[in-house]
């Protein structure tokens, strides 16, 4: 064989393998990434996000701590790193802590590392397409996901969403990365197209999981960058494809990625989904630029001389800053996309100044001289925002200017300040506290300490006095445990769906310790939050093993409190709210607002009203003083609202922005229907939720109720009595859906007599029934008053009901309702509606009202109403909520 075929068969032999060697590499990647991405799913369905984060994150979970390290350690340490889960993106490996630790960890599994028994969250991986190009080292992947989620009926009543179960079905169009040998996860791009509850199916689920409304930090849970034109099912527009067509190698038609109505053009429908950001920086992998490659056409910019700041560099506050300037040099632009790409398209091709610019452009006088560099990119001359950043617009500008940037100093110094106790209190910034600290501070060069920014530093050579101790209180008196385990098992049926104080899993747990320890190891605080359950629960539930009445819990309770106080702790909160809702239970609602007021004011002392809890009770701890905050703040409100009393936390927090409340109805989860069949131990507090709905409505429209019965008959008819006639349907419609909620509520055994909420109900809407009737002599209006009374006959068998039925008796007896009946609670017993004949009602109606067609109602009528406390104080605010002009 001559040397040249020996050459030549040579080369031939050794393409071959070069061939066959970038084949096997790119095999190999596309297996590797397959791999990588598969195993990363079975980490997700078992909630094992110590497999998929990067950070060392430690959480304190009931005073275990575990740590949660290696979920995001899938994730490429690369500043293109984000994982995009619904409409939000978490930014680099912070961000990926943030979703799968503080996100997905706490709120699946309780925060820490691995399932827990009851809950499902498989993810099915299929139909994967793996593109590896080896010579950027990058692969993509577009994978389908179906996941099968939910509950078992015998997980934790306190779980978060309940008993559920629901399918899930999504597709990722993911890219990779290798560093160091190792593939990992650049960007996690995951579209959960549609959801359908196991009951219903998807027919009628629509945003089935609530999209991000903030981002972090305003959110602290929330991704850093919110995403435009993201919805759910039933949106089906196509996520675009990383490949083009295995056999044309044409990309799909824009217009054939989207999703019009049934018979209706493109153009009707929303655009089609877009992916702006495929194949990593541009420093790194130089190509076309986003605008080139999405119209497919050869880009002539250098890629070195591209200057881009990524949008994750770019702070909230810088961001707040360019959308400031940009309004006051183009008051009258809106800020869309489109405007923003217009006056930069001036910008760059401005040869003079901002004024020869026509249209909107023309607001950014004072006039900003631009000219081109060296690189053709558009350049302002140094100096042309002297005169404005210099000199405001007006002086009022310029003072209130000064006086942000002071006040903005002041929130910098701190409001943390530990005591003797250890524990931190919260100190405003209108006390003198952190000024004085401040000026101490001066020398060492910075006001902020090791521990955190807002933690005030502490005396140097004087040490705060501890509590003065107290002389030994009585002993808590303890039921037989199987009695115990009774009362606050109906304590949690009853009441803890109302106003959450505690998980049942950390209440059951003290309890459990409290039955093997001596007192003396006992805080005040939970000795008086104990006592205060067994007295609450004990009000309605006799127990022939316990000798002990519910008031002697009570006074237990109530000798617990000074030394409660002085703990200034969470569980002090927890102790007044417990101690306030026994108090009020049992009739006594001027002590209970004034417990109530306590707690408030402990609450604010801890910084709990403003999200101030210190750090160093853990995220665990943090979370639930969050919950026993609002839970304050809901019986705050029930509490003034029913004896009309000043709320005591309308100062101590701001009420944030919220919707109408026929929005919120509309935009409750599935789970969250009244109509939707759920546990046993959900049908409570959902029907409680829906009727604290309905109640926020009755307090709207009966006034107006109020109103047209005892002042119709004084006005001319103006449209102002349409205005009248339109509230008092909701309010007389609302009170319907009530009616029908409790009715379904007592035959389930639902409804609770421990406490006052139940029965206030129930009376409110008799109350309305009883002025509907009077104005409408209608036998539909009489048959809801009967089942009103049917309803309060189930709730006064024992508690609060007990109490107070027999003045609610005495009215409908002086009304004429139980007529020749020396004892009202037999005949309450006795009670059926369908024995009353219509002269029986006509003869109520007149006893009662009168003719209310022939006689002129004046505001003498409202002495029937005094005793049963029917008209509240009512304001333009909570009108304007309901009906937005």
């Amino acid at each position: 064989m001559s040397s040249d075929c020996q050459a030549s068969d040579v080369s031939t032999l050794a393409a071959q393998v070069e061939k066959l060697s970038n084949a096997l590499v790119k095999l190999t990647g596309e297996s590797d990434v397959r791999k990588l991405h598969h195993k990363y799913g079975y980490y997700l369905d078992k909630c094992l996000y110590k497999e998929v984060s990067p950070e060392d994150f430690t959480v304190n979970y009931f005073k275990l701590t575990s740590n949660i390290t290696q979920v995001s350690q899938l994730f490429a340490d690369h500043p293109d790193t984000y994982v995009q889960f619904l409409n939000g993106r978490f930014n680099g490996k912070k961000g990926v802590d943030r979703l799968y630790i503080e996100r997905f960890a706490k709120r699946f599994v309780g925060g820490r590392n691995g399932p827990i028994d009851g809950w499902l969250l498989d993810h099915l991986m299929a139909q994967d397409i793996i593109d590896f190009d080896p010579k950027v080292g990058r692969a993509k992947a577009r994978i389908r996901a179906l996941m099968s989620a939910g509950t078992h009926e015998s997980i934790s009543a306190d779980f978060p969403g309940g008993y559920r179960q629901w399918w899930e079905g999504g597709v990722y169009e993911n890219e990779y990365i290798l560093q160091d040998g190792v593939w990992k996860i650049l960007r996690l791009r995951y579209y959960p197209f549609w959801h359908g509850s196991f009951e219903l199916g998807w027919k009628q689920a629509k945003n089935f999981v609530p999209l991000f409304k903030e981002q972090f930090p305003a959110d602290p849970l929330g991704p850093d960058e919110l995403l435009e034109d993201f919805s759910l099912w039933p949106d089906t527009r196509v996520v675009p494809f990383h490949y083009r067509h295995p056999v044309t190698e044409q990309e799909v038609a824009e217009e054939d990625m989207q999703a019009p109505k049934w018979l209706e053009g493109a153009s009707s429908a929303p655009p089609a989904r877009t992916i702006t950001d495929w194949g990593g920086s541009k420093d790194e992998i130089p190509g076309p630029c986003d605008y080139c490659r999405s119209i497919n056409a050869e880009c002539r910019i250098d890629p070195d001389k591209r200057r881009q700041r990524p949008y994750y560099f770019v702070s909230e506050e810088e961001f707040r800053n360019m959308q400031i300037i940009l309004k006051h040099y183009v008051p009258d632009t809106e800020l869309t996309p489109d405007n923003l790409r217009s006056l930069a398209r001036s910008c760059q091709t401005a040869k003079g100044t901002f004024a020869d610019q026509p249209n909107a452009t023309n607001a950014l006088s004072p006039a900003m001289t631009a000219i081109l560099n060296e690189e053709g990119e558009t350049e302002l001359q140094d100096g042309c925002f002297d005169s404005i950043i210099a000199t405001p617009s007006s002086e009022e500008e310029a003072e209130d200017h000064l006086l942000q940037q002071v006040l903005s100093l002041y929130h910098k110094l701190g409001c943390l300040l530990e005591d003797s106790q250890g524990e931190y209190r919260y100190m405003g910034a209108e006390s003198g506290l952190p000024f004085n600290t401040a000026i101490r501070c001066f020398k060492r060069n910075g006001l902020q300490t090791p521990l955190s920014p807002d933690v005030i530093p502490a005396m140097v050579t004087v040490t705060m006095p501890l509590p003065i101790s107290r002389p030994l209180v009585k002993p808590m008196v303890l039921p037989p445990w199987e009695t115990c385990l009774k009362l606050v098992t109906k304590y949690f049926e009853d009441v803890h769906c109302l106003y959450w104080l505690y998980s049942s899993e950390r209440f059951h747990a003290q309890l459990e310790e409290t039955y093997h320890v001596s007192q003396e190891m006992l805080t005040a605080s939970w000795r008086c939050s104990l006592c205060s359950i067994l007295a609450i629960a004990k009000f309605g539930l006799a127990s022939p093993e316990d000798s002990v009445t519910a008031k002697d819990y009570l006074k237990n309770a109530k000798s617990f409190v000074p030394e409660a106080c002085d703990e200034g702790s969470l569980e002090s909160v927890r102790s007044m709210v417990l101690l306030a809702t026994a108090m009020q239970s049992q009739g006594f609602s001027n002590p209970a607002y004034i417990y109530s007021s306590i707690a408030i004011q402990i609450a604010c002392s801890l910084g709990i009203h403003c999200d101030k809890y210190s750090s160093t009770h853990g995220n665990v701890e943090r979370e639930h003083s969050r919950r026993v905050w609002w839970s304050l703040v809901v019986f705050d409100q029930d509490l003034s609202l029913r004896i009309g009393k000043p709320s005591a936390t309308e100062s101590a927090w701001q009420s944030p922005p919220l919707p109408s409340e026929t929005d919120w109805l509309g935009s409750l989860p599935l789970h969250l229907n009244i109509s939707t069949p759920n546990a046993l131990l959900l049908q409570r507090a959902i029907s409680v939720l829906h009727l604290r709905y309905h109640s926020m409505r009755l307090l709207v429209g009966r006034p107006f109720l109020l109103y047209k019965l005892l002042c119709w008959k004084k006005q001319r008819e103006t449209d102002f009595h349409l205005s009248v006639s339109h509230f008092t349907d909701i309010c007389t419609d609302s009170a319907e859906k009530m009616l029908e909620i409790m009715h379904i509520m007592v035959a389930n055994d639902l409804q609770s007599s421990i406490i006052a909420l139940d029965f206030y109900y129930a009376l409110d809407i008799l109350q309305i029934f009883i002025c509907v009737f009077a104005l409408t002599k209608s036998q539909q209006q009489f048959d809801n008053i009967c089942k009103c009374l049917k309803i309060l006959q189930s709730l006064s068998t024992t508690g609060f009901g007990e109490t107070m039925i027999s003045e609610v008796l005495f009215e409908l007896t002086e009304w004429g309702l139980f007529p020749d009946c020396a004892d009202p609670l037999d005949s309450l017993q006795d009670f059926d509606a369908s024995l009353l004949t219509a002269e029986a009602v006509n003869g109520f109606h007149d006893r009662i009202f009168g003719d209310c067609n022939n006689v002129d109602l004046d505001h003498t009528w409202s002495t029937i109403f005094s005793h049963l406390d029917f008209a509240e104080p009512m304001t333009g605010t909570t009108l304007m909520q309901e009906y937005p002009h």
